[in-house]
């Protein structure tokens, strides 16, 4: 395999309050390769956001490196300024994300100019051929962003991130607040553009049917770390971390015969205090299992049948199969579980 054109190594960003400490992003490990899209799920406050925000250094960890193909933006000349050109993001909000006293034209040629990639006098032309790009006519360009429809909108945050010719992008939830026809037109232009341009994207999102859709492989977050990381048909198909399996149950499939039997139970714990041993462990059904066995061998006599290894040794993210990383201890014991496939984009339902 060549090498990756993005490396994360050991990042870490924790935020203080006045309650505590939040550990938002709590020592992760990751590579994005050339053409790929890795897809990060999780549930809201996992710290996906955070993640992202990280990788195209929007925010600077506490600790760990960061490498674009090798080299480390902070130890090379303009290492910053270079970077931000390789890396972009599209945002969720695509109103937010534009200035609404400015037109799309000029939110489109300002990196062009930043950046120094086109003059003043041709920088009209390059962001009509943007434009274009995008799905958008060029009559719009001095247009401002009222006047646009969400999925325009997305459109044209498209088109500004790809001024810059990056070679990352990362989208945070890009379709998750545009209706779903909608969601399908920006994720067919996403996959274009990738395969035009040879993009490689860090698609964050909560949907598992787009992800699904979109994904080459498939990272899934839990209170600040990555707990299972596979190709999207592996994971799919035979999820080895507990938490995997439940976010994939969640998905209701269309049979009303099939009466929905939720095996995620309960909020995520407060990152402040992250539980010890295993961060899922309290909501873990095996987990429960392995205590309850552990009560009923202390009730015989046999203390040490059963250790309480979820409830005081937290699990290293390991490779269970060639590709498949999962951190359970019991990750062998649920690889041989075959899990029903999700449903595809056109049967998804947001977790």
């Amino acid at each position: 395999m060549n090498q990756p054109l993005l490396t994360a190594n050991g990042l870490i960003k924790h935020f203080p309050t006045r309650g505590g400490v939040v550990r938002a992003v709590d020592g992760v490990d990751l590579e994005i390769q050339q053409g790929e899209t890795l897809g990060l799920v999780g549930e809201s406050g996992c710290g996906k956001s955070t993640l992202g925000r990280l990788i195209l250094g929007l925010i600077a960890p506490d600790a760990g490196q960061m490498a674009l193909q090798g080299d480390n933006p902070a130890s090379v000349s303009n290492g910053a300024a270079h970077f931000r050109r390789r890396v972009q993001i599209v945002f969720q909000d695509p109103y937010r994300s534009l200035n609404p006293r400015r037109s799309i034209g000029d939110a489109i040629a300002e990196p062009l100019l930043i950046h120094h990639l086109e003059t003043k006098k041709m920088v009209r032309s390059r962001v009509a051929q943007l434009l274009q790009e995008v799905g958008l006519d060029p009559s719009v360009i001095d247009r401002y962003p009222h006047q646009f429809s969400g999925g325009q909108r997305q459109r044209v945050g498209i088109a500004r991130a790809l001024a810059v010719q990056p070679e990352l992008l990362v989208l945070d939830e890009p379709v998750s607040a545009l209706d779903v026809s909608v969601q399908a037109q920006i994720v067919h232009l996403l996959a274009q553009l990738q395969q035009q341009r040879s993009l490689s994207y860090l698609f964050i999102s909560h949907n598992l049917g787009v992800v699904r859709h979109m994904a080459d492989r498939v990272a899934v977050m839990y209170l600040g770390k990555i707990v299972e990381l596979a190709s999207v048909r592996e994971l799919y198909a035979a999820p080895c971390h507990p938490y995997t399996r439940a976010l994939l149950d969640a998905v209701p499939e269309p049979d009303p015969a099939q009466p929905l039997e939720a095996q995620l139970r309960g909020d995520a714990p407060d990152p402040i205090a992250v539980p010890s041993g295993c961060r899922f462990h309290p909501r873990c059904q095996l987990a429960r299992r392995v205590a309850q066995e552990a009560e009923e061998s202390i009730e015989i006599g046999n203390v040490q049948r059963v250790p309480l290894v979820c409830h005081n040794q937290e699990p290293a993210l390991r490779e269970v199969v060639p590709g498949h990383f999962s951190a359970c201890h019991f990750a062998e014991q649920l690889m041989p579980l075959q899990h029903a496939a999700a449903p595809t984009i056109e049967g998804k339902v947001a977790v």
